[in-house]
């Protein structure tokens, strides 16, 4: 019976809230990254994940003024499911001065450090929720509070909490620079009365023109140096820019004198009653200095100096202009502007950071300085002077400043705001003279240039209302209208904004305030009505948290809860909590991605709860995706690796035998149980097994529960849990005994029963049946076969195993086996080494199979002498005891016996040539195949030739060192195979028994010759002896005759 069950577990829609608030989800993976896919993780809980987002304040590369107050302001997140209720944050103040030969990263040293406790028992933050904000939008740190000092610094900061889980993403910093404390001022006064006023109802202010009408002289002072008159310039200021703007109500004309005398005249109506505007731009003194520099094209390393001119300031001193204002007495005021607009800083000592990412990119030292256009000194108040001349009567609104609040930055002037909804504030003033009685009734204008094609205009912004107009209408804190100034209304207003930025991109906005109840007063400077800004729109994806709830491992029609929750921190009010919610299964080898299906589904807050079963589509999925887009379109996500099983669950018909298993495979597994063990096609008392024996348990036992385990051909792809539950009646005797089943696998390759290591599941009393339970994660499925059950002692194979096997063939035949083991061998475990002639090591198809127990565990070598020349033999080494073999820790390997130089070569024409220290030894040969060297030896008794001399390969010759002792020599000539096996092939004798040495003198030539078949002989002039040598079936005989007429011979048959 072959059958593929799921247990479902039933969970009703209402408890999925209450399941949250009581029980710890077991499956989390927050993400730290925007728009990043994880690296792979199997599922499991991460409750506590605290992350460092960013700093908002100071912004990247911000530029202090020494003096000036710095604070840290940061945004810290909780991507956990779980209340974080600890968070320490250490913050350290680094100081780099760049020096030449350094780098800016070799350069830092730490100046000062902070520690702040920002949630706690008693802390004004007692925890931050799961998905939400240290301190909701950002988190001032109180403690940091430093004066800026000149140099370059970075904040490094670092968020510790007992909690975290992840402590990677739990550091930040940012760089910024401090300069010296310097102004550039600008002081305008009346010639007449050296003031800043003027009464143009005295005929005695006005100059005498050179045409019609009046004229007024003004003076302007520019002054340059340090805040700090006793600190030496690291620096050097070039190129002040300083505009003068008039109004151009009731001019006709306006000019500035030079120092030369040149007279500018800039007045120009194209801009109607607004102004006129002149930029000076030649103060101080014209140098051509060194303005950067740029890489030796020729000469890594070198760099030349780039030089222009520039007009360089004089700290400590000032430049003086005069100027004319001509009316034709159409108007009652007008006002003249000085305000400095710009300048270049050359900088010798701190080198800011643009500099050294400029000087990085363009491959120059580090240290080199850089020139710098800015527009902003150490006293902003100083950098803009107005002087105003006007009658007794004067009505004036002055538009002093357009702010922003970002979520981005805590400046009034960012760089950059969020999407969305932000809100602009608008500081207007009366100015007038007689501000505590005169109301003025404002209105203010707003023209937005937006980066799509649209241009938005929207008039008297203060009666704006979402409901009429939902883009843009005054903000919702002020309930009231905000349009007077002066008199029984404050002289200073502020007009709240709202405006939704639709799209990302730059936005320049221009704002105009205007006096409405005109009908009353008349406002008579219009150049103080306007504001402008320009400033770039952008989209943060928001931040993921993504929780399963599941029991591992995943299976088919399991049951799940995913949490899916977004936290988008430069949201706007209300945009924080509208997301769209996707959950998707993704495949990542094919890259398709479906959509996830819930059963029951709920959205409290900013958390979606999705309820659902495990289907087959998660079988081809590798991932869960939560993903979480907000209102304009930017999405993040987070992948869960899954790895979903399919379960098969096989029994027999009575269901005592129930075998699950998990696994991922193409196709489904079919198994089948059966009583039927013996085969005959019914269940009968023929299937007991009895007188059984157990390993090497004493006795033999009967079985108490047998069945035939058949699978078919399927190969999982991977195995997960597997589960045996067996079921089966317990004898009195063995209630009595306290005895217990286990399980035994008859292993047919080794003709013997094989135990499983089980424990007791449970035991009816009542019906006298016990359960027991055989588990294991992984491996391979259980094979097919008999398994049954036997009240016998429990037990299970060694768990030491073999890491290596080498079998190896020695000389004549000898196979030497040797193994390591992954660790000792038990008292009670020993080592068996199966081998055998057929196709595997328990073969005995050619009656060969056979075995070696090893039970001394420090042995670890064994040698097979039994081998047949040119056979192959299968060697399998494992580790047994009574119980069974380890045979995940088996090795096989084999080996062809060879005991034998096969076939065997001839050697004919064995040359002796003796020559003054060496004995020649050449010969002729053939059959060599087998042969991997050559070997000769020689000895004075022919049946024991000690001394031997190997080659380095097959060549047919050996050079040997000629004995000394004077006596018989016998030679041989034996071919080595590269086991080691010889075969004696040739010998030849050389007597040095009588006589001189035997050769020529100093020539070293050969003594004599031998041609095969023939008997050469020859008298040697110097010794007057006579050498015979004869062959004899390849032997070899050498004499040396001596000066009578005697021969002395010595044949070897």
């Amino acid at each position: 019976m072959s059958t593929e069950v799921v247990q479902v577990r039933l969970m009703p829609p209402l408890m999925i809230l209450t399941m949250l608030l009581l029980c710890p989800l077991l499956a989390t993976v927050p993400t730290p990254e925007l728009n990043e896919k994880m690296d792979p993780m199997m599922v499991e809980t991460t409750e506590y994940e605290v992350a460092f987002l960013t700093i908002l304040d100071p912004p990247e590369n911000h530029t202090y003024r020494s003096g000036e107050p710095v604070g840290l302001r940061i945004l810290v997140a909780n991507l956990g499911t779980q209340e974080i209720t600890d968070l320490q944050i250490e913050v350290g103040l680094w100081k780099s001065e760049v020096v030449e030969g350094q780098s800016l990263e070799d350069s830092w040293e730490l100046q000062k450090t902070w520690n702040e406790i920002a949630v706690c028992e008693d802390c004004f933050e007692t925890e931050i929720a799961s998905a939400s904000l240290l301190g909701g939008s950002g988190y001032d740190l109180f403690n940091v509070q430093w004066l800026a000092q000149s140099g370059h610094y970075r904040f490094i900061v670092n968020i510790v909490s007992s909690q975290d889980t992840d402590p990677t993403n739990n550091q930040y910093s940012v760089d910024f620079g401090v300069y010296q404390a310097f102004d550039i001022a600008t002081r305008a006064y009346w010639e007449t009365n050296g003031e800043d006023t003027l009464d143009l109802s005295e005929n005695t202010v006005m100059t005498t023109c050179p045409g019609v009408g009046m004229c007024y002289d003004f003076n302007l002072n520019i002054s340059y140096g340090m805040l700090d008159p006793f600190e030496l310039p690291e620096f050097e200021i070039r190129d002040i820019e300083v505009e003068i703007s008039v109004t151009n109500a009731g001019l006709t004309d306006a000019y500035l004198v030079d120092r030369d005398g040149t007279q500018n005249h800039f007045y120009d109506d194209s801009n109607g009653e607004d102004m006129s505007n002149y930029t000076i731009d030649t103060i101080g003194k014209e140098f051509k200095v060194v303005v950067g520099y740029i890489p030796d094209p020729t000469n890594d390393g070198d760099y030349f100096e780039e030089s222009s001119q520039r007009h360089v300031a004089e700290l400590g001193t000032s430049q003086d202009y005069v100027g004319r204002v001509q009316i034709d007495g159409t108007d009652d005021a007008f006002q003249v502007r000085a305000k400095v607009v710009g300048f270049k800083l050359w900088q010798n000592v701190t080198i800011s950071y643009d500099c050294v990412l400029n000087n990085q990119e363009r491959g120059l030292p580090e240290w080199l300085p850089c020139e710098e256009e800015m527009d902003k000194d150490s006293d902003a108040l100083s950098d803009v002077d107005i002087i105003k001349a006007h009658d007794e009567t004067f009505e004036d609104l002055n538009f002093a400043a357009m702010t922003f609040e970002s979520r981005l930055s805590s400046s009034p002037l960012p760089e950059k705001l969020s999407q969305g909804a932000n809100d602009i504030s608008f500081e207007i003033q009366n100015a007038g003279l007689d501000s505590a009685n005169n109301t003025y009734e404002y209105a203010v204008d707003v023209l937005i240039d937006t980066p799509t094609d649209r241009v938005d205009y929207y008039t008297d912004v203060n009666y704006l209302d979402p409901e009429t107009s939902p883009i843009a209408y005054r903000c919702s804190v002020q309930r009231e209208n905000h349009t007077l100034v002066g008199g029984s209304a404050p002289v200073e207003d502020t007009l709240c904004f709202t405006y939704h930025f639709m799209a990302e991109g730059v936005y320049n906005i221009t704002a105009h305030a205007r006096i409405v109840n005109t009908g009353e007063y008349v406002d008579e400077i219009s150049m103080n009505n306007v504001q402008t800004f320009s400033v770039e729109v952008v989209n943060n994806a928001p931040f993921v948290v993504l929780d399963m709830e599941a029991v591992e491992p995943l299976t088919l029609q399991d049951e799940f809860l995913l949490k899916l929750s977004g936290l988008d921190f430069d949201a706007a009010p209300g945009d924080d909590r509208n997301f769209r919610y996707d959950l998707q299964l993704v495949n990542e080898e094919d890259g398709t991605i479906s959509s996830l299906g819930c059963i029951n589904e709920l959205q409290m807050g900013t958390t979606k709860y999705c309820e659902g079963r495990i289907s087959t589509q998660w079988l081809r999925s590798s991932h869960v995706r939560g993903v979480v887009t907000d209102v304009y379109g930017a999405e993040a996500y987070v992948d869960i690796p899954i790895l979903v099983w399919a379960k098969g669950i096989y029994e027999d018909s009575s269901g005592d035998f129930s075998y699950q298993v998990s696994y991922r495979a193409d196709q489904k597994i079919d198994m089948e149980v059966s009583n039927d063990a013996n085969g005959d096609g019914s269940v009968n008392s023929g299937d007991k097994q009895t007188d059984v024996t157990l390993g090497s348990l004493p006795g033999t036992y009967d079985s108490v529960g047998v069945w035939r385990l058949t699978q078919d051909s399927t190969t999982p792809d991977l195995i997960g849990s597997q589960n045996l539950e067996l079921t089966f009646p317990l004898s009195n005797d063995a209630i009595d005994d306290d005895a217990n089943g286990t399980l035994w696998y008859y292993d047919e390759d080794v003709s013997a029963w094989v135990n499983y290591e089980t424990r007791v599941m449970s035991f009816d009393g009542f019906t006298k049946q016990q359960t027991i339970v055989w588990e294991q994660e992984g491996g391979d499925l259980l094979s097919s076969g008999l398994y049954a059950v036997f009240i016998a002692q429990q037990g299970s194979p060694p768990s030491v195993g073999l890491t290596d096997l080498s079998v190896q063939n020695l000389a004549s035949g000898v196979v030497e086996v040797t193994w390591e083991l992954d660790g000792i061998l038990q008292s009670d475990d020993w080592l068996t080494i199966y081998y055998s002639s057929g196709n595997t090591a328990f073969d005995d198809s050619n009656n060969d199979a056979g075995s070696k127990i090893i039970t001394n565990r420090f042995i670890d070598s064994w040698q097979f002498l039994e081998g047949v020349h040119k056979t192959t033999y299968q060697f399998t080494v494992r580790t047994e005891n009574a119980f069974g073999a380890n045979l995940d820790g088996a090795l096989s390997n084999s080996t062809t016996v060879d005991n034998a130089v096969d076939p065997e070569p001839t050697v004919s024409n064995v040359v002796l040539t003796v020559q003054d220290s060496n004995v020649l030894v050449t010969w002729e040969s053939s059959q060599t195949v087998d042969v991997h060297h050559w070997e000769v030896c020689r000895g004075v008794d022919p049946n024991s030739l000690s001394t031997c001399f190997d080659s380095t390969g097959t060549a047919e010759q050996m050079l040997t060192v000629k004995p000394t002792i004077k006596v018989k020599w016998f030679y041989a000539v034996s071919a080595v195979d590269q086991y080691g096996n010889t075969v004696q092939l040739g010998q030849a004798t050389l007597d040095l028994s009588s006589g001189a040495v035997i050769t020529d003198g100093d020539s070293g030539e050969t003594i004599g010759t031998q041609v095969e078949g023939g008997l050469p002989s020859w008298t040697y002039p110097a010794i007057g002896g006579v050498v015979l040598l004869s062959v004899i079936a390849g032997v070899i005989l050498v004499v040396r005759g001596g000066g009578g007429d005697d021969l002395d011979q010595d044949w070897d048959y």
